[in-house]
């Protein structure tokens, strides 16, 4: 199984429940007058125009290998808002264990719902215990609703001896001015950017928490 798909496994139940959360809320209430609004012209952001291999190896420090194949990507998708994934891996090491990773994925708004949900999404799951036992299996869950079956990826982590850790809490941070948090679980950070139009998620594997701010930091300054 690629390490991108285990990699990307968590960020994919966050991106997940931003979206079920959202578009449930909307059935709950939905808004008394519809305004057409023209639509603009949309352009998809590449994770990979960003995450460059440059980058990947300052934060890993080393020789790195780009682990983009196919991914879930496409089914995490939909109307409103577009997903594109990056990773990167060092080409030392041979297990989840000692191998360092870096990843980026960015949910693109690409109308005003898109742009709430992006809202939505990213303070809903500040509330979630995405890291711990539960939330997984809710996450799980949610994924193979929509098709995408995570149980081998979970099957391979629990082979490599990395199961679900004791929640830990979510650290508010400010980044660049930007509304942003670390998730210590996920080793992760996750900022809004452009009011919403871009929820960007910055993760790594065995790499320090301070490349991790400061890549966090040059993605940011691309898309602004």
């Amino acid at each position: 199984m690629k390490i991108k798909i285990i990699f990307l496994t968590l960020a994919a139940i966050v991106v997940i429940a931003g979206v079920l959360s959202f578009t449930n809320s909307k059935k709950k209430n939905p808004p008394t007058i519809l305004q057409k609004v023209a639509p603009k012209a949309f352009k998809p952001v590449n994770a990979c125009d960003l995450l460059t291999v440059e980058l990947a190896k300052s934060v890993i420090k080393g020789e790195v290998e780009n682990d983009n194949g196919e991914s879930p990507d496409a089914n995490l998708a939909n109307e409103n808002v577009s997903l594109s994934t990056c990773t990167y891996i060092s080409k030392e090491g041979t297990t989840l264990k000692d191998i360092k990773t870096v990843g980026l994925v960015i949910r693109q708004a690409k109308n005003e719902e898109g742009r709430k949900s992006n809202e939505f999404g990213f303070e809903e799951n500040k509330k979630r215990e995405n890291g711990s036992k539960d939330g997984m299996s809710k996450g799980f869950e949610e994924l193979k609703k929509l098709g995408i079956d995570m149980s081998k990826a979970s099957e391979e982590l629990k082979k490599l001896g990395i199961t679900p850790k004791e929640s830990l809490p979510i650290e508010e941070v400010d980044i660049l001015g930007k509304k942003a948090y670390f998730d210590p679980n996920l080793q992760q950070y996750s900022v809004l950017i452009k009011d919403g139009n871009f929820w960007i998620m910055v993760s790594g594997n065995n790499v320090e928490k301070s490349d991790l701010l400061s890549l966090t930091e040059k993605i940011i300054k691309q898309i602004n």
